[in-house]
């Protein structure tokens, strides 16, 4: 018997970034405070709280951080080369 997934709201996805875009900036030019808001949304909308995530190359932690207050476990971790 297979478990039942989690599926991503591609929906909700899309029109998170056909918002952005009707806006007529890119992407990287959009104001960080209202994506991390629409982001927290998305996650809220997305995933439920008993889901786990594992999320590799997390950076400074910022999406860690946003999903942790959903999800019932976050395993986070970056990897990075120390220089001689």
């Amino acid at each position: 018997m297979r478990s039942k997934r989690s599926v991503q709201d591609k929906k909700a996805e899309r029109d998170f970034f056909d918002d952005v875009s009707m806006q007529g900036r890119g992407f990287y030019s959009y104001d960080y405070n209202n994506y991390l808001e629409n982001v927290n949304k998305i996650i809220l909308q997305v995933f439920s709280p008993s889901i786990k995530i594992l999320d590799a190359g997390c950076g400074d932690g910022t999406f860690t951080m946003l999903c942790a207050r959903r999800a019932s476990e976050v395993i986070a971790f970056v990897t990075f080369q120390l220089s001689n």
